[in-house]
């Protein structure tokens, strides 16, 4: 029976593609399932120089070869009898479709048993099997190299559509070739992999792990445009995680400079439609000076600045007003920079003092003539006149600075204090600091407006915030 067989397919396989008597009698063994007697007749041809001369350039030989190699290296004892069968077989199958690209000689045979695909299906369930097992003994680097190569498989599978599914990519070898090269730290294969399941946006609770590397990935390694590009996908595909969006602004929060963060922001503000929630995290953007900045960053750029973190959080805290913090931050940045305008205070006033004290030493000099006295005293004093116009001058910045502060601050107070029994640990620190600075600041109002009607209205303010200090 084998043998009428045998001489049935010998006519069939001649009448397709003409393979020639020897390699007809190979794919003829492997058609009746004789492997064995397929790779001795394929090493009596191999041997032969003047018959491979004559098959130069024919994609039979090397699609015989694979076939061979394919079927000996899908067992496991003729896989442990042959080690390197394995690429033999891949190599000789990539040398096939070189000279055959249209994958025509495996057209011609599908519907013939252990012909036509089984080439393909040998290798891709060997190399998944083999990556699987690795896999259980968590030896990553391994399952990786066989993942790959089932993943390069089954990329053919979908170019030449022989399994008529249409699919776009195979999604399984894909990405588990992805995890276990990210598993073996091998970042930049894992990024090919999930690269090509994130650009087909493929969504489902497996593939969430390519959005998240890659994310993480391109954030770590600066690249803004690519980090963007999959965090919108994975927006998209999983919006209840906010990480995509989380990582975007640690972006900028990290790597965009100060003047780049104002363009951003500006941009933001022309397009509309920001949200509280928008307007907190550039203000926290701007808030976080890098070094780099900081010391590039003079009085006019630090006073900008703080007047846009002011802008972004008091937009944040009107378009929330439940959000006491929101309101918290403003206060403390114009309560930092009252403190900053009272060192100035400070700093003139010892100036003046100096000023002063030089003058008297000068009156003690003897000899000097009343012409000289006078024009001494006529310096002194137009240089104490400017001082005090500073003072003057720094007071009612202070003055004003004071009360911004005082009115946000209160803001804060209001909300947290309405929040006394769920507030959480964080707002309770918060809460504290608000009652310590609103009792600076009226001690200060308190002690400007000594004689005046002002008085008893800021030392009430007073006395109430500093009899709730602990």
């Amino acid at each position: 029976m084998k043998r009428f067989i045998s001489v049935c397919v010998f006519f069939t396989l001649l009448s397709i593609s003409g393979y020639g008597q020897n390699l007809e009698t190979i794919n003829n063994d492997l058609l009746i399932g004789n492997v064995p007697l397929a790779k001795e007749d394929l090493d009596h041809l191999l041997k032969n120089d003047k018959k491979i001369a004559k098959l130069a350039n024919n994609a039979n030989l090397p699609l015989t070869e694979a076939r061979v190699y394919a079927a000996l290296y899908a067992t496991d004892a003729t896989r442990t009898q042959y080690p390197n069968i394995g690429d033999m077989a891949l190599k000789a199958f990539q040398q096939y479709l070189q000279l055959d690209p249209d994958a025509k000689k495996i057209d011609e045979t599908k519907q013939l048993p252990n012909l036509g695909l089984t080439v393909v299906d040998n290798l891709y369930i060997t190399y998944f099997n083999i990556g699987r097992s690795y896999i259980q003994k968590e030896n990553w680097d391994s399952a990786f190299q066989y993942f790959q190569k089932a993943a390069y498989i089954g990329d053919l599978i979908t170019r030449y559509n022989w399994k008529n599914n249409n699919q776009k990519i195979d999604t399984v070898t894909t990405l588990l070739a992805a995890n276990c090269a990210q598993q073996s730290n091998l970042k930049d294969s894992a990024v090919v992999y999930y690269s090509r399941l994130a650009n087909l946006k493929i969504g489902g609770p497996s593939y969430q792990i390519a959005y998240d590397f890659l994310t993480a990935y391109y954030l770590t390694n600066r690249n803004q445009p690519m980090l963007d590009k999959y965090a919108t996908v994975a927006k998209t595909l999983y919006p209840q995680n906010t990480i995509w969006g989380a990582r975007q602004d640690a972006y900028v929060e990290e790597y965009t400079t100060l003047s780049q963060k104002d363009s951003l922001y500006q941009l933001a503000i022309k397009q509309g439609n920001l949200t509280a929630n928008d307007y907190r995290k550039f203000g926290d953007m701007f808030s976080s000076v890098s070094k780099e900045d900081k010391d590039v960053m003079d009085s006019a750029t630090i006073a900008y600045n703080r007047l846009e973190t002011i802008d972004a959080y008091s937009k944040a805290f009107l378009l929330d007003t439940a959000n006491g913090l929101m309101a918290y931050n403003v206060g403390i940045l114009y309560y930092n920079q009252f403190n900053d305008i009272d060192d100035k205070k400070s700093a003139v006033r010892r100036t003046l003092q100096n000023i002063n004290e030089a003058y008297q030493e000068s009156t003690q000099t003897p000899n000097q003539t009343k012409a000289q006295k006078d024009k001494n005293k006529a310096e002194h004093d137009q240089q104490v006149a400017g001082y005090k116009l500073t003072i003057q001058s720094l007071n009612n910045e202070e003055d004003r600075v004071g009360n911004l502060s005082i009115d946000w601050l209160t803001k804060s107070y209001k909300v947290l204090n309405a929040h006394a029994d769920n507030r959480t640990r964080e707002e309770n620190n918060y809460y504290k600091q608000v009652i310590n600075f609103l009792t600076n600041l009226y001690d200060y109002k308190r002690n400007a407006n000594k004689g005046t009607n002002l008085f008893d209205q800021y030392d009430a303010q007073y006395n109430f915030y500093n009899n709730q200090i602990n």
